[in-house]
């Protein structure tokens, strides 16, 4: 288009603006990238996007047609980071199970090709979501974390860390299950994330497990270090933080 901006700058914004919380620019960046070129990665920002502004069907459907896309370019890599994805929240929010197998095995086979990736760790925590037996689930989680760990993925290590503290205080090791998720809420809370999901996560693991204690000190004591980086970032269902609205907010946007 003469005149206009090029699809690699609207990319480029689109990416700065999930980064900051800011879904309704990088929809529209992202949608300005597509009028460009209907490229893998405008359709998996899209989708992206979409997903905070809680459109969840479109956005599972956009990121399916980015994981054909990356596909097709034969990106090994980032289709199995949107298959593993898909499984995930095919499973958890949708409660389509055979669905969601079906993608997780994608996400395992694409992911056998890849090296030096964080892939198998999310295949592996996906994997912790879909047993019935807790100490397989804890495995597994402890496999993500191993790997978070070792290629430096701070989203991965805190989502690991959550689910495993959630784990562990379901299986009775209360103590040791509440420091996993503190330690998980420290990092989502100092910044060290780079996709704000995994600071959502951490926190809806947070919350689950209060509930299962019947403790919800804990949960109020780490609403300030969460509202503190809401008022860095637009984290959506954490806008009520401090208001007697936001455990409600907070439940709806978990379940």
């Amino acid at each position: 288009m003469m005149g206009g901006m090029p699809t690699q700058d609207h990319l480029s914004a689109g990416a700065q603006a999930l980064a900051s919380g800011d879904w309704n620019a990088a929809k529209e960046s992202f949608e300005a990238a597509r009028r460009e070129v209907d490229s893998s990665e405008s359709l998996d920002g899209l989708g992206r996007a979409l997903w905070w502004l809680k459109d969840v069907r479109a956005a599972i459907e956009t990121r399916t047609r980015a994981y054909g896309a990356y596909r097709e370019e034969t990106r090994n890599q980032e289709a199995a980071a949107v298959a593993v994805w898909l499984a995930r929240e095919l499973r958890i929010l949708l409660r389509n199970d055979a669905a969601a197998d079906g993608w997780l095995a994608r996400a395992e086979t694409l992911s056998k090709d890849v090296v030096d990736s964080s892939v198998p760790g999310w295949v592996a925590l996906a994997r912790a979501e879909t047993t019935s037996d807790v100490f397989d689930a804890i495995a597994d989680c402890e496999s993500a974390l191993g790997i978070a760990r070792e290629l430096n993925d701070p989203d991965l290590e805190i989502v690991s860390l959550a689910r495993l503290g959630l784990f562990q205080v379901a299986q009775g090791a209360v103590d040791l299950g509440i420091a996993l998720l503190d330690e998980a809420m420290a990092a989502a809370s100092g910044g060290e994330a780079k996709d704000l999901q995994s600071v959502g996560e951490a926190y809806c693991a947070l919350m689950e497990a209060a509930e299962l204690l019947g403790d919800s000190e804990r949960f109020a004591q780490w609403t300030s270090a969460i509202a503190e980086l809401k008022g860095q970032h637009g984290l959506g269902p954490f806008d009520d933080l401090g208001s007697s609205t936001a455990y409600g907010n907070l439940s709806s946007f978990c379940g």
